[in-house]
């Protein structure tokens, strides 16, 4: 049978280690609670002023360490680059062979990946148009050609491009958009 001060301190040890999970957001170790609560409650008896030092210090550890959990944040990947697609001169170009619909076809895999870094490009496709229909006709020519020093592409598949960079560019600029946006003031 417990004597009503055990009673209390493991009772009080339960709802401090409810409290303290709410506050890190993890599990806790019932014993180590206990053994925390059973030092304040001895040292309550001892001195009032050692007391409010190790509660101090019990906080700032448990938020310490909270703190050190919560930064830890995952790594992105982040957008591609295509290096070494941009740095490919005149006759190192890999051809891109395309279906009766113009569309491409074969093991060139980075090729779509390429059209994206073009349409995040502000010299090819700048974010100040509102929709890829007012971006003029020398921009989408400048990408065209762009297109075609990196890569042997027939002319049957110039609407596809086309079609790829605008998709691309759309999404950049909605992302590029949200992220502003984030930061903007609510009146």
């Amino acid at each position: 049978m417990r004597t009503p001060i055990v009673g209390n301190i493991v009772s009080m040890s339960r709802v401090m280690k409810t409290l303290l999970e709410k506050k890190l957001k993890m599990n806790l170790d019932e014993k180590l609670i206990i053994q925390l609560y059973t030092i304040m409650v001895c040292t309550i008896l001892h001195d009032q002023l050692y007391f409010i030092l190790l509660s101090r210090f019990l906080v700032c550890l448990f938020t310490d360490y909270a703190l050190v959990v919560n930064v830890v944040q995952k790594r992105t990947r982040g957008p591609t680059s295509c290096m070494e697609i941009h740095a490919v001169e005149m006759d190192e170009r890999h051809t891109i062979t395309v279906n009766e619909f113009g569309q491409p076809i074969g093991d060139d895999k980075k090729f779509s990946s390429f059209l994206g870094t073009v349409a995040r490009n502000n010299k090819f496709a700048p974010l100040n148009y509102i929709s890829w229909k007012d971006v003029p006709m020398e921009k989408k020519e400048d990408i065209w050609n762009y297109v075609n020093t990196k890569y042997v592409v027939p002319t049957t598949c110039k609407k596809w491009v086309l079609e790829a960079v605008h998709s691309a560019w759309k999404g950049h600029k909605s992302r590029t958009k949200t992220s502003m946006n984030k930061y903007a003031t609510r009146r």
